[in-house]
């Protein structure tokens, strides 16, 4: 389960909760509200999947917890409210203070990290979550953590949740969770040794490509405002035209049927996003419903006034070109990447991969047993005729050793577990 799904089984908790009881004295101003209910079940993951999807992996104990709140403002319930009105709209959290011992993944200056979890009581409202895991105070665990920015409040950067069910409960030197169990030095040495614990992308790190990603994370935002108001004038904040980047035959075509223009030489990819406006969508643009949180940046090359990068937006994959003008930064040109393409860049390539001949061969092989599948190739292990390989198929992590034989590249075996 990827991290949408699990903001969208916590956060909203709308359709989560199964069982809503009223009960108790009626001659109360209000009666306490009491919810009952499961998170929902759990495509399962890996422990590689852990690895490589969390934002930090951390080995600790929960030092404190904090006064449980509602998910208002002020932590309480507004004035009025009934079961009705709360249900799929508020929810019940508490947050914990948590001791961490080591950053087997992140890297995080403070040692005391904020952890949130979903339940609790306030004054005599109740919310419990079976499936959720029962922490306790100065017992140690191995939890895997992501963010969810949109927690954070001005500059507080905000909670992490848990990721995932499987959560380590260490004692006595081993670990162990509700699918398997190991020592935990042993765990600890796997996920920091692991090649999806460490960076992944090819990004610099940078003031100018931080401010490109989020320039690119603006058009989208802007992009999904517009579809959704039908309001296309700041369409030009964020796309421009460029005759470096021209339009595609195909594209091309559209802009000029859309302008009622059949004699239109040359165009650009301002020209195409404004043009889709009469039309109501973009028919190669990404049509899922997700914030610009969810992009995940894979490379970021600049030279000069231009730039290259590739990101992923669920299973898709897309490479923009941008431009400097003036000052900002606007996008100039865009296009899928598919394996049946043949359009694998070495640029999406992780910093600790090698753009030799025969990484290209690896990959070129993964690609044809692949075929239509947008891979995410993470790292690639070459010791004379033997190959470790790493990848992210759009569903989960997958492990592939390969031998060389007769001079070509063979998958000799595949972990998908």
């Amino acid at each position: 389960m990827n991290k949408k799904a699990v903001i969208f089984l916590y956060v909203s908790l709308g359709g989560l909760i199964l069982i809503i009881a009223i009960i108790f004295a009626r001659k109360e101003p209000r009666e306490p509200i009491i919810f009952s209910g499961e998170s929902g079940s759990y495509a399962e993951m890996s422990l590689d999947d852990l690895i490589y999807e969390a934002d930090a992996v951390v080995l600790g104990e929960f030092e404190s917890a904090l006064p449980s709140r509602w998910s208002t403002l002020d932590g309480k319930l507004p004035e009025g409210a009934t079961a009705e009105t709360v249900f799929g709209n508020l929810y019940i959290y508490t947050e914990y203070n948590f001791q961490v011992e080591d950053f087997l993944k992140g890297d995080q200056p403070e040692s005391t990290v904020l952890i949130r979890t979903f339940g609790g009581q306030v004054g005599e409202d109740i919310m419990t979550i079976s499936s959720n895991e029962t922490y306790e105070i100065g017992q140690t665990y191995l939890l895997f953590l992501f963010y969810d920015p949109r927690l954070a409040k001005g500059e507080n950067p905000g909670p992490f949740l848990v990721f995932g069910q499987r959560v380590y409960t260490v004692t006595d030197g081993r670990a162990v969770s509700w699918e398997d169990e190991w020592n935990i030095e042993e765990l600890s040495d796997y996920i920091k040794n692991s090649p999806l614990a460490g960076t992944t992308v090819n990004i610099p790190d940078t003031p100018e490509a931080k401010e490109i990603m989020q320039r690119i994370k603006t058009a989208y935002d802007i992009e999904v405002e517009a579809k959704q108001s039908s309001d296309f004038s700041k369409l030009s904040d964020v796309f421009i035209n460029d005759h470096r980047y021209p339009l595609n035959p195909d594209a091309l075509e559209f802009v000029r049927t859309e302008t009622n223009n059949p004699s239109l030489e040359l165009a650009g990819y301002l020209d195409y996003k404004l043009a889709y406006s009469k039309r109501g969508g973009d028919p190669t643009s990404i049509n899922i419903p997700l914030e610009s949180y969810w992009i995940k940046f894979i490379s970021v090359k600049i030279v000069d006034d231009t730039a290259t990068v590739i990101y992923n937006l669920g299973s898709i994959r897309r490479e923009l070109k941008l431009v400097l003008t003036n000052g900002n930064w606007y996008i100039a040109g865009s296009r899928g990447i598919t394996a049946d393409e043949g359009n694998s860049l070495s640029s999406a390539l992780a910093p600790s991969m090698q753009n030799i001949e025969e990484v290209q061969e690896i990959i070129r092989t993964i690609e044809t047993a692949y075929q239509e599948l947008i891979l995410q190739f993470i790292s690639i292990d070459i010791d004379g005729e033997k190959a470790i390989v790493y990848l992210h198929n759009g569903y989960k992590v997958v492990k592939l050793n390969l031998m060389k034989a007769e001079g070509n590249w063979q998958i000799s075996e595949t972990k998908e577990e």
